[in-house]
């Protein structure tokens, strides 16, 4: 016979206050724990699965339930009495495992590209107002490598202080999924435009909005291909990938993105996106040794071997983009 436990939607409120989440955390556990643990006897594990199984939902979603009623069942296991018969969250699992999401990362022309018409964008076919928040918050995606959610979780605060040393604006917030407190940053001149903006603009469904009309401006612009989608995540991509490519190791990056799995940064960014490192340092290696014969009549030795030192080193990152995919 099964033990029984339910629970009502003010007892689940209350357990949800002692757990000290963010606003926007608080609200979608509130949302999926109430549509898909309340109504049932917590430990009806099969019940539980069956409900999530045959709900009209993409599987990306329901593997965010399944977590967030794991996650729920270990901190009632860490707060309630020692008397009561502990949950086994292992047993919420009964949802086919899904590859780890691949994040694309903008080559540097694309990048170029975007950033160039996002200062020269005026109202056109797909983009009918030009708002100040607009531009603002893809810089700020930019240099922060944060989740849209984030961004306008910190940017309604307007709780920045002024770090001196850096000669920058920064508040300290958790990141949503993982929990770690991390940084988020405001050069002077981004503070400034931020400033200008009401926080009510600050909507994540009204951004999200204005990134599939540039997305849509972008992909129909003469001679220009876009094999990234521009949506608010394509810039946490880039960063994290950029980072990678240029030395940073995974523990350095989760401490500025805010993962708490390392394995996460791997999976999903790294090595979707090696190939295409891969093929830009061997073009780059290709175009060194294909101007060598005709440049070493006039290098003297030092240039020369400063030369192949190159050629090496970049045959060494071939070598290790490899090993990475």
């Amino acid at each position: 016979m099964l033990n029984t436990f339910t629970m009502s939607e003010a007892q689940l409120l209350n357990w949800l206050e002692k757990a000290n989440l963010s606003a926007a955390s608080y609200k979608s556990k509130k949302t999926i724990l109430k549509s898909y643990l309340l109504p049932f006897n917590f430990y009806d594990y099969d019940a539980i699965n069956k409900n999530i199984q045959n709900a009209q939902l993409k599987q990306r979603y329901k593997q965010t339930i399944v977590a967030q009623i794991k996650a729920f069942y270990n901190f009632l296991n860490a707060n309630l009495s020692d008397n009561f018969i502990k949950f086994d969250s292992k047993k919420i699992n009964n949802i086919e495992v899904m590859e780890p999401v691949e994040r694309r990362a903008f080559t540097e022309e694309e990048k170029a590209t975007l950033f160039k018409e996002l200062d020269n964008l005026t109202p056109n076919k797909y983009i009918k107002e030009i708002k100040p928040v607009h531009k603002f918050i893809i810089k700020f995606l930019n240099s922060n490598a944060c989740r849209i959610s984030e961004a306008v979780e910190v940017l309604k605060q307007d709780n920045w202080h002024f770090d001196y040393l850096n000669n920058c604006y920064f508040i300290n917030a958790r990141a949503f999924k993982g929990g770690n407190v991390r940084k988020f940053w405001l050069t002077p001149e981004l503070y400034e435009d931020y400033k200008q903006i009401d926080k009510k603009a600050f909507v994540v469904r009204t951004l999200q909005g204005f990134f599939t009309a540039f997305q849509n401006h972008l992909h129909n612009l003469e001679g220009v291909k876009f094999t990234a989608p521009l949506t608010a995540h394509a810039f946490r991509t880039n960063y994290i990938t950029n980072a990678v490519f240029n030395g940073f190791t995974t523990e350095q990056i989760a401490s500025v993105t805010g993962h708490k799995k390392l394995e996460t940064i791997n999976d999903n960014y790294i090595k979707p996106n090696s190939s295409i490192e891969l093929k830009n340092a061997m073009n780059i290696a290709r175009t060194i040794e294909m101007q060598a014969p005709e440049e070493v009549n006039n290098l003297n030795n030092d240039l020369l071997i400063t030369l192949i030192k190159q050629v090496q080193d970049l045959k060494n990152e071939i070598k290790e983009l490899k090993g990475a995919k």
